[in-house]
């Protein structure tokens, strides 16, 4: 008897849990008939049509306003990026101008120097120390004529 009992006592347990949740079920499909909101009369949604009407309206317009002011931001935002973008290309190539400027203007103080400073025979192989100083003296002094000169507009030859 213990062995027909333990085969059966999974069916009644199956059996329980089946029936458990028909009812579930049909408890949930009641109270979802009964909770469910009442349909609204036909009168009474043409009563409320117009007033619907002027809130959609109003949102549609406040929609298409919103809409707008974003459109007309991100345009003076991309204005705005431009106009920066302009400028720093303006700045480069000012700077770019002003480096060639400069480095023209080295290029040709350095060859007005070439043609100013004139060495010394004496100092093209200098042995002695007083002759080395003597002649570093002379590029010394040369080299501040020269740039007094330049800086007057008027470097000449000696």
């Amino acid at each position: 008897m213990d062995a027909t009992r333990s085969s059966t006592a999974p069916q009644h347990l199956l059996l329980a849990l089946v029936l458990a949740g028909l009812l579930l079920f049909a408890a949930h499909a009641a109270s979802t008939r009964l909770l469910a909101p009442a349909p609204v009369a036909p009168a009474q949604a043409t009563a409320s049509a117009p007033s619907d009407l002027v809130a959609r309206v109003e949102e549609a317009n406040q929609a298409e306003l919103r809409r707008a002011r974003v459109a007309r931001e991100q345009q003076l935002i991309e204005t705005d990026r431009q106009r920066r973008e302009q400028n720093m290309q303006a700045a480069l190539a000012a700077r770019e101008q002003a480096d060639a400027f400069d480095r023209i203007e080295r290029e040709r103080k350095e060859q007005a120097w070439q043609r100013f400073y004139v060495k010394p025979r004496k100092c093209n192989n200098a042995s002695e120390p007083t002759i080395t100083v003597e002649c570093s003296n002379h590029f010394l002094r040369e080299q501040q004529r020269f740039e007094k000169q330049w800086a007057e507009g008027k470097p000449d030859k000696p």
